[in-house]
Protein backbone atom coordinates (compact mmCIF):
# COMPACT_ATOMS: atom_id res chain seq x y z
CA UNK A 1 0.00 0.00 0.00
CA UNK A 2 2.87 2.36 0.75
CA UNK A 3 4.55 1.60 -2.55
CA UNK A 4 1.22 2.25 -4.27
CA UNK A 5 1.04 5.61 -2.44
CA UNK A 6 -2.35 4.78 -0.96
CA UNK A 7 -4.11 7.19 1.38
CA UNK A 8 -2.33 7.37 4.75
CA UNK A 9 -5.48 6.70 6.78
CA UNK A 10 -6.17 3.55 4.76
CA UNK A 11 -2.64 2.34 5.47
CA UNK A 12 -3.01 3.14 9.16
CA UNK A 13 -6.32 1.26 9.33
CA UNK A 14 -4.67 -1.79 7.80
CA UNK A 15 -1.81 -1.60 10.30
CA UNK A 16 -4.27 -1.39 13.19
CA UNK A 17 -6.19 -4.39 11.83
CA UNK A 18 -2.97 -6.40 11.64
CA UNK A 19 -2.04 -5.42 15.20
CA UNK A 20 -5.48 -6.54 16.43
CA UNK A 21 -5.11 -9.90 14.67
CA UNK A 22 -1.63 -10.39 16.15
CA UNK A 23 -2.87 -9.57 19.67
CA UNK A 24 -5.73 -12.04 19.30
CA UNK A 25 -3.35 -14.70 17.99
CA UNK A 26 -0.91 -14.06 20.84
CA UNK A 27 -3.71 -14.46 23.37
CA UNK A 28 -4.61 -17.79 21.79
CA UNK A 29 -0.97 -18.96 21.88
CA UNK A 30 -0.61 -17.96 25.52
CA UNK A 31 -3.85 -19.71 26.47
CA UNK A 32 -2.62 -22.90 24.80
CA UNK A 33 0.71 -22.52 26.61
CA UNK A 34 -1.09 -22.24 29.94
CA UNK A 35 -3.34 -25.17 29.14
CA UNK A 36 -0.53 -27.48 28.01
CA UNK A 37 2.90 -26.42 29.25
CA UNK A 38 1.91 -24.84 32.53
CA UNK A 39 -0.52 -27.64 33.34
CA UNK A 40 2.23 -30.21 32.68
CA UNK A 41 4.67 -28.23 34.81
CA UNK A 42 2.19 -28.13 37.68
CA UNK A 43 1.64 -31.88 37.53
CA UNK A 44 5.40 -32.51 37.55
CA UNK A 45 6.07 -29.96 40.32
CA UNK A 46 8.26 -27.89 38.00
CA UNK A 47 6.22 -24.70 37.83
CA UNK A 48 8.79 -22.03 38.73
CA UNK A 49 10.23 -21.68 35.22
CA UNK A 50 6.76 -21.43 33.66
CA UNK A 51 5.74 -18.72 36.12
CA UNK A 52 8.84 -16.71 35.25
CA UNK A 53 8.12 -17.12 31.53
CA UNK A 54 4.57 -15.86 31.95
CA UNK A 55 5.68 -12.96 34.16
CA UNK A 56 8.22 -11.90 31.52
CA UNK A 57 5.61 -12.01 28.76
CA UNK A 58 3.17 -10.01 30.90
CA UNK A 59 5.85 -7.38 31.59
CA UNK A 60 6.56 -7.08 27.87
CA UNK A 61 2.85 -6.82 27.02
CA UNK A 62 2.43 -4.10 29.64
CA UNK A 63 5.37 -2.12 28.20
CA UNK A 64 3.93 -2.23 24.70
CA UNK A 65 0.50 -0.84 25.61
Amino acid sequence: MIEEERYCIDISNQILAIIAILKKTNTSVLNKHIDRCVRNAVSSNDIDEKIIELQNIMKYIEKTK
